[in-house]
């Protein structure tokens, strides 16, 4: 469901753990334009439903895993009650709704109650959420983040932090001081062989060590003539 669609019908938002599932066929909700920086946050919900939204909220960073990427059936319950999308690192409030807890801290920095329900909350009352609703988002099945890159593996949400830490597609610094390329985990053995940042010997044959690009000014008379007073003691 679109944030459009959810501001003419705010009784979407109101879905119980046992409610509609997101079927692969079903469009997934539209996230805002500053969703990949900072969360947009429901401002108010008054007797007639939501009434405007106020965002992005400054300093807030956005979380929730993009629904886009799941495989088979997503419950609405859990999906995050403000982002809308697959709940990450949730917490649940008294009322059993949950959120991300990036997203319902950022929330309430601005407001006292529940965003769903109204209902009274604070930090304190925040809880992990319930064992079988963990098990369940543990279990969903979710593409790389490096799909676009060619990286076709599909694993649970318990397991996907561990691949993509290791993920051959990730994007990489190299790790010679002053490159500043991002490189494929599979293809940095070939770039740190031709960096031009990476550490060889002089070809002059000075036995200089040559540590950056800067370096292959040296003076090689210099160099020799300081080795030569090292040998002198």
């Amino acid at each position: 469901m679109s944030l459009g669609q959810i501001l003419q019908r705010p009784e979407g938002l109101r879905f119980g753990y046992w409610g509609d599932t997101k079927t692969p066929g079903d469009k997934p909700p539209v996230r805002p334009a500053a969703r990949e920086t900072q969360c947009m946050f429901v401002h108010q919900i008054g007797d007639q439903g939501i009434q405007r939204i106020q965002g992005p909220v400054e300093g807030v960073e956005s979380m929730g895993y993009d629904i886009e990427r799941f495989v088979g059936y997503v419950n609405e319950g859990l999906l995050c009650s403000i982002c809308r999308d697959v709940l990450e690192d949730p917490l649940q409030a008294p009322c059993e709704h949950a959120f991300c807890t990036a997203c319902i801290h950022g929330w309430l920095v601005h407001h006292s109650n529940c965003p769903e329900d109204r209902q009274v909350i604070d930090v304190s009352l925040l809880r992990p959420l319930y064992r079988y609703m963990k098990n369940d988002l543990n279990r969903l099945q979710l593409h790389c983040r490096n799909r676009e890159y060619g990286c076709e593996m599909v694993c649970s949400l318990e397991s996907i932090d561990r691949h993509e830490r290791e993920c051959e597609y990730s994007q990489i610094p190299c790790s010679n001081a002053g490159c500043t390329m991002q490189i494929e985990r599979r293809n940095l053995d070939g770039h740190l062989a031709v960096c031009e940042y990476r550490s060889r010997e002089c070809p002059n044959g000075c036995g200089y060590t040559i540590l950056s690009a800067e370096d292959t000014q040296h003076n090689c008379v210099a160099e020799l003539r300081t080795e030569l007073e090292l040998l002198r003691y």
